[in-house]
């Protein structure tokens, strides 16, 4: 499982996806939630909320989204956000 690059948390495979959408291609350079959100200065909620409405309008996102379930590696990650596939990010 990857970390993250600031914190060293364990990286879940949604967040990956998250991370992608942002343009972070690197593992190297992925960051979870909580240091996302720090650097954007919002919250987790917020972050999480606006990245779900640009993944609803990106298809290949949305499919990739879809296909990893839930809480694929969110246990091990204690990520406290991992919505279902057919409610992304809301």
């Amino acid at each position: 499982m990857d970390t993250c690059a600031r914190c060293q948390a364990a990286i879940c495979f949604r967040e990956q996806l998250l991370n992608a959408m942002l343009g972070i291609m690197e593992p190297a350079e992925y960051r979870c939630l909580v240091c996302l959100a720090a650097g954007f200065g919002r919250s987790e909620r917020e972050v999480y909320d606006h990245l779900g409405k640009y993944l609803t309008h990106r298809p290949c996102f949305l499919e990739k989204w879809v296909e990893i379930s839930p809480c694929a590696g969110c246990e091990q990650a204690g990520r406290r956000f991992c919505p279902p596939p057919e409610k992304p990010c809301s």
